[in-house]
């Protein structure tokens, strides 16, 4: 004769749900590993990080303080990172970057308002895209010789 056992539901739930703590934490160590890699071949290799970053942005017309505020604003989604990751124009929202989702338009808000200027109408914007690719169709108004809006009826 064959036994047949069963879990039942109060030990199975708790189970799965410990599973899936670990998968997550497992996976988010794993992310972490790679960009702490990525940081560290980035300053080792005298990476050109902000200063190329900055000088992108100040060449497009932004002001160095706005252009600043911008680095920054990408740096920060790698704070867990490394302390000092350097951001490159290259680097890809999601995969490098991590804003993914909803966080991708919530960005594209938040860029525009530190460049003090309004988003195009028609804005695809995608977690594939690089920072570069990212920023140009944020900032496609300037580049299109549009007026910046500062929000207190000023314009740039």
């Amino acid at each position: 004769m064959s036994e047949t056992y069963s879990l039942d539901a109060a030990v199975a739930l708790p189970l799965l749900i410990a599973l899936g703590f670990a998968v997550v934490w497992i996976g988010r160590r794993g992310a972490l590993r790679r960009l702490q890699q990525i940081a560290a071949l980035r300053r080792g290799e005298g990476s050109p990080g902000r200063g190329v970053f900055l000088a992108y942005l100040t060449e497009s017309g932004l002001p160095p303080e706005d252009a600043h505020k911008v680095y920054q604003y990408f740096q920060k989604w790698l704070s867990d990172a490394a302390e000092e990751f350097p951001v490159e124009l290259d680097d890809q929202l999601g995969r490098v970057l991590g804003i993914c989702g909803l966080d991708v338009d919530e960005a594209a808000e938040d860029v525009a308002e530190l460049c003090h200027c309004k988003l195009p109408q028609r804005v695809a914007l995608s977690h594939d895209q690089t920072v570069r690719d990212f920023l140009n169709i944020v900032l496609s108004e300037r580049r299109a010789g549009r007026r910046w809006w500062l929000g207190d009826g000023e314009a740039r």
